[in-house]
């Protein structure tokens, strides 16, 4: 098991609530995920053996945002 650790930039964050959003649906694939409001960035951390970063790319546009590196 291969733990990644990776910090991205998001763009489409305009409140308080749309962190707790973008956690919420990458918890729910099995990413352990931090986002912040203030500085728009997200932390996840992902077993790269269940895992890619295409996955979270794509559960994250599908929640209405985007993530930039």
């Amino acid at each position: 098991m291969t733990m990644v650790k990776k910090t991205y930039k998001v763009k489409g964050i305009h409140c308080s609530s749309c962190p707790l959003v973008i956690e919420g649906e990458l918890e729910d694939i099995g990413v352990k995920a931090r986002c912040n409001y203030a500085s728009e960035m997200l932390e996840v951390e992902y077993d790269e053996g269940k895992l890619d970063e295409d996955r979270i790319h794509a559960t994250v546009k599908s929640a209405g945002y985007e993530l930039t590196e």
